[in-house]
C-alpha cells in the first residue's frame, strides 16, 4: 500500500517538521499526520533517534534501520540529521520553523528554550507556528522534569493501581501507551490550533502532558467515585466487574460482557436455560452487581464443558456480548481480521517486503496510505539541507499580522454543530472533547436505545459535559425526519451503532448527505462495517481481548482469568475518533468537502499496537505477557511499600542511574556485588535483583521512595490509586481535575478529567454540566428547526419527543 503524497489526501498541504531526540514520545505524532498526506521532516541527532537502537529487530538483526519500533513510528516520513547542540544545527531548525506549519517535540522542558528553539523563539520566525510538546508531566509543575520512563509515568497516573491481577503487584500497560495515545492528543491538539489559526493568523503552544493522558485512560468514573460513592476503585482481579468477566471454556479463554438486561436475558434464559435468574429481581443492574458471584459460579459451570467455536455460535445466536482471549497471532490470522484487510503490504530497503498494521480509520474520500517506507538516517539529508540552505530566519514584517488579527480569539470549534448520536464510552468521550474546545454538541438519545444514563452511577456525567440533550423516538418515521433537520443544520455526525442500524432507520451516510451534501459522518462500529464479526455486540473490554491487548496486559504467572476486564480501549478510541473528525475537518475547510469516516474499535486499538504486532508479522513470534519486565532497563519494576496496597515503580536506565540508587539506598553489602555492577548483569540476575529492592522499599512510603530518587535523577514514582490522584501536586498544577456541577438529584457536584491538552491562546473548558433528559428540546427544536410550541406539543404527546 505504499504511494505518494497527492492531493487525494486530508492533510496534504501540511508541512511537518518532528525534533527527533528527546523520550521520542511523539514519533507517533508525525506518523498520524504522515498517514494522512503530510510531509513530515524527522530531524535525528547525530546516530539517529533513539528508537533504532530499541529491539526488538526485523529478524533479529542488531541494526538502526531493523528497529521495530522505528519501524512503526516513522513510516511516511523524511529524514535529516541535525546536531541541535551546534550553532549550525540550531540555525537550521529556525529556518525550517519559518517553512513549516507544525513544530512536533518530546524534548524535556527546557532543553529547547535554552537553544533558542523553543515556542516563544521560533514563533517570532514563524508566528504561524504550531508547536506541539508531548512530555511526561507537561511544560510546567513540580514534576516537569522528572527523570520519567513510560512505566513511571502510567504509575503516577494510576493506572495500573486499577488493572489487572489484585494479589500481585500492578502491571503497567503493554508497549508505549500513554506516548501513542498521547500522540493522538497532541495531533488532535495540532489540529485544532491550525483551525483557529485561519481566523487568528496566530499559532500557539500545544502542550500535552502523558500524566494527564494516563489519568484520563483510568476505569471511567475513577475519579468521581471517590467524592460520588466514597469508593476507591481497583483492580479486580478474578472477581467480576459486576457486568461480565472471563471465564476457561473447554479449549481457550472467553470474556463475556452482558450489559443490557435484553443481552443478560438472551445469555441466561435463552441460551443457558438456566432457571436459577427465572426472578425479575435479575433484571435490575444494581441486583446483578450485587449478586454477581451468582451469576459466576453458574457461567463458570456452564461455559467450561463447551469449546471455544461452540460458544461463538450461540452468543452469535442469542446476541451474547463476548469475546475470545486472543493472542496477537490469533488476532491476526482470524478471518474477520484477514476479510477486512486489516493487515497491509509493506517494503523496507533494508528490511525487505513486510506486513503491517493497516489503517485505524478508513477515510472514503481521503484514504490512509502508506506514502513512503521509514527512512534510513539522514536518507533525505542532501535535499532538505539544500532547501533549507535557500530558507530563511529573518523575522517576519510584524505589522502583516497585526493587520489581521482579531480583537478575540475565537475557540478552534466555535461555529461547528455536532449531532451526536453514539453510545456508551468510546463515542460520548470523542464528542465531549469536541464540546471542550467550543463546539457545540447536540446529543440525541431515546428512551429505547440505553444510554446508561442512571443515578450515582459515574460514567454518564464523565463523558456528557459540555452538551446539550434532545430526545426523540429515533424508530418512529418523524423522529428520524427531526433527526435529518438537525443533520442538515449540523456539520458533523457522530454514531457508534452496529453497522446496520442506522440504515435501518434511514439514517445511512447516503442518505443523510441528501440533507446536508458536506456533512462529516464518523462511525464508530466494534467491529467495522464488514466482514463476518460485523454484528457482533462490541464493547471495549471484548474488543480488548480480541484484539491481543489483554492477553499480553499482565504477568506471565496470572491467571489469565485476572485479565483487564474494564475497557481502557474506549478512551482511546474516542480520542482518535475526536482526531480524525478533525482531520476531515481540515480537509472540508480547504475544499468544501465532506466525507464518511468508518472507524472500527478493534483495529483502531490493533493500530497502536504496531511494533508489538509487527514482532508476529515479520519475525513470527506472538507477543507473551511481560508484567512490568524490560528487555534494557534493570531494575524495572514495581515494588512494595509500607501501607495496604500501596506500590513504588522504579527504572534504572544506565549503570550511573544504578550508582544514584545504591548511594540513597546507603550502600548495601549485596548492592556491590558483581552480579549487579552492570546493566548486562543486572538484567540476567533481576528475580533476584526484584527481590532484594523489594526488601528496601517494603521498610518505606511510597512517595518516601519517589522523592529520594527524584532527588538524585533516578526514574521513579508511586503508583497512584484515585485518592492520591486527587492530591497530586503535578495534576493539581495542570488543572487535570475539575469540578462540575450536575443535577443534584442525580449525581450532584462531582470531580471529573478535564481538558486533555493544554492551548496557550484558547484553552477550553471541561465544566459544564451534564445535560438532564431531553432539557434541550425547546430550544432545539423551535431555535434550530422552527418548530411552534403547538407542534413540539403534539409531538410530545404522539412519542415522538420524549
Amino acid at each position: 500500500m505504499t504511494t505518494t503524497n497527492s492531493e487525494n489526501t486530508a492533510l496534504g498541504h501540511l508541512k511537518v517538521v518532528e525534533l527527533g531526540g528527546g523520550t521520542g514520545a511523539a514519533a507517533m505524532a508525525g506518523r498520524l499526520l504522515a498517514d494522512m498526506g503530510a510531509d513530515a521532516v524527522l530531524v535525528e541527532p547525530p546516530g539517529g533517534v533513539g528508537a533504532r537502537g530499541i529491539g526488538p529487530f526485523a529478524n533479529d538483526v542488531d541494526d538502526p534501520d531493523r528497529s521495530l519500533t522505528f519501524l512503526d513510528h516513522n513510516i511516511s516520513k523524511r529524514s535529516v540529521v541535525l546536531d541541535l547542540d551546534t550553532p549550525d544545527g540550531q540555525e537550521s531548525v529556525r529556518r525550517l520553523a519559518s517553512w513549516a506549519d507544525v513544530l512536533i517535540e518530546s524534548h524535556e522542558p527546557g532543553y529547547l528554550p535554552e537553544r533558542g528553539l523553543g515556542y516563544e523563539n521560533l514563533a517570532d520566525i514563524n508566528p504561524e507556528l504550531v508547536y506541539g510538546s508531548l512530555t511526561p508531566f507537561g511544560q510546567t509543575g513540580p514534576f516537569a522534569n522528572y527523570a520519567s520512563t513510560e512505566l513511571i509515568i502510567q504509575s503516577l497516573a494510576g493506572d495500573p493501581w486499577v488493572y489487572g491481577d489484585d494479589e500481585r503487584a500492578p502491571a503497567m500497560v503493554p508497549g508505549e501507551a500513554t506516548a501513542r495515545i498521547g500522540s493522538m492528543h497532541l495531533v488532535y491538539g495540532i489540529l485544532l490550533a491550525l483551525r483557529e489559526r485561519r481566523w487568528s493568523t496566530r499559532g500557539q503552544h500545544v502542550d500535552v502532558s502523558q500524566q494527564d493522558i494516563g489519568v484520563w485512560q483510568l476505569v471511567s468514573g475513577s475519579i468521581s467515585r471517590v467524592g460520588l460513592r466514597n469508593e476507591v476503585f481497583r483492580r479486580p482481579g478474578k472477581a467480576s466487574t459486576g457486568i461480565g468477566s472471563i471465564y476457561h471454556c473447554a479449549d481457550g479463554v472467553i470474556q463475556f460482557f452482558p450489559s443490557t438486561n435484553a443481552q443478560f436475558r438472551g445469555l441466561v434464559t435463552g441460551w443457558m436455560q438456566d432457571s436459577t435468574f427465572d426472578d425479575e429481581a435479575w433484571d435490575d443492574t444494581n441486583f446483578r452487581r450485587d449478586n454477581y458471584d451468582i451469576i459466576d459460579v453458574r457461567m463458570r459451570e456452564f461455559m467450561g464443558k463447551l469449546t471455544a467455536a461452540e460458544i461463538e455460535e450461540s452468543a452469535a445466536i442469542h446476541d451474547v456480548p463476548m469475546a475470545r482471549l486472543s493472542t496477537m497471532a490469533e488476532f491476526v490470522e482470524h478471518p474477520h481480521t484477514v476479510t477486512r484487510q486489516f493487515i497491509v503490504d509493506a517494503s523496507h530497503p533494508v528490511v525487505g517486503d513486510y506486513r503491517a498494521p493497516g489503517p485505524p480509520y478508513r477515510f472514503k474520500g481521503t484514504p490512509w496510505a502508506i506514502h513512503r517506507p521509514a527512512p534510513r538516517i539522514d536518507e533525505h539529508g542532501d535535499e532538505l539541507r539544500k532547501m533549507i540552505e535557500g530558507l530563511s530566519s529573518t523575522p517576519p514584517d510584524p505589522t502583516k499580522y497585526v493587520a489581521r488579527r482579531h480583537d478575540r480569539r475565537k475557540q478552534p470549534l466555535e461555529g461547528i454543530r455536532i449531532a451526536d448520536l453514539s453510545r456508551v464510552f468510546a463515542g460520548p468521550f470523542g464528542t465531549m472533547l469536541l464540546g471542550f474546545h467550543g463546539a457545540e454538541v447536540i446529543r440525541i438519545e431515546s428512551e429505547d436505545l440505553p444510554a446508561f444514563r442512571m443515578p450515582m452511577q459515574p460514567n454518564y456525567p464523565e463523558l456528557n459535559r459540555n452538551k446539550q440533550c434532545v430526545t426523540i423516538d429515533m424508530r418512529s418515521k418523524k423522529g428520524q425526519e427531526l433527526i435529518k433537520g438537525i443533520v442538515a443544520q449540523s456539520d458533523v455526525v457522530v454514531e457508534n451503532f452496529r453497522p446496520t442500524v442506522m440504515e435501518r432507520m434511514g439514517l445511512s451516510y447516503e442518505e443523510l448527505r441528501k440533507v446536508r451534501p458536506n456533512v462529516i459522518m464518523a462511525s464508530m462500529s466494534g467491529y467495522g462495517m464488514d466482514g463476518p464479526m460485523r454484528d457482533r455486540p462490541a464493547f471495549g473490554q471484548l474488543l480488548m481481548a480480541f484484539g491481543g491487548l489483554s492477553y499480553m496486559w499482565g504477568h506471565p504467572e496470572s491467571d489469565i482469568d485476572t485479565r483487564p476486564k474494564n475497557a481502557y480501549s474506549d478512551f482511546t478510541l474516542g480520542a482518535q475518533a475526536a482526531m480524525a473528525v478533525m482531520m476531515a475537518l481540515e480537509h472540508r475547510d480547504r475544499t468544501g468537502e465532506g466525507q464518511h469516516i468508518e472507524s472500527s474499535h478493534v483495529e483502531g486499538l490493533a493500530a497502536l499496537l504496531g511494533p508489538e504486532m509487527l514482532r508476529y508479522l515479520i519475525n513470527g513470534e506472538s507477543p507473551q505477557p511481560r508484567g512490568n519486565a524490560s528487555d534494557i532497563y534493570a531494575p524495572h519494576g514495581v515494588y512494595p511499600c509500607l501501607g495496604h496496597d500501596a506500590w513504588v515503580s522504579i527504572a534504572v536506565e544506565n549503570d550511573e542511574q544504578w550508582g544514584k540508587l545504591v548511594a540513597v539506598m546507603d550502600e548495601p553489602t549485596w548492592a556491590n556485588d558483581g552480579k549487579f555492577a552492570t546493566q548486562e548483569n543486572r538484567l540476567a540476575n533481576r528475580a533476584e535483583l526484584d527481590e532484594r529492592l523489594s526488601g528496601w522499599t517494603s521498610e518505606r512510603w511510597a512517595g518516601q521512595v519517589q522523592v529520594a530518587l527524584q532527588a538524585v535523577g533516578v526514574p521513579c514514582g508511586a503508583v497512584q490509586n484515585p485518592l492520591g490522584l486527587l492530591a497530586d501536586p503535578q495534576l493539581q498544577h495542570r488543572g487535570t481535575i475539575v469540578t462540575a456541577h450536575h443535577d443534584p438529584d442525580w449525581w450532584g457536584t462531582m470531580q471529573h478529567p478535564g481538558v486533555s491538552l493544554h492551548l496557550s491562546a484558547t484553552p477550553g473548558w471541561a465544566t459544564d454540566s451534564t445535560p438532564g433528559l431531553g432539557q434541550d428540546n425547546d430550544r432545539v427544536f423551535k431555535q434550530l428547526l422552527g418548530l411552534t410550541s403547538a407542534e413540539i406539543e403534539a409531538l410530545t404527546a404522539e412519542g415522538v419527543l420524549r
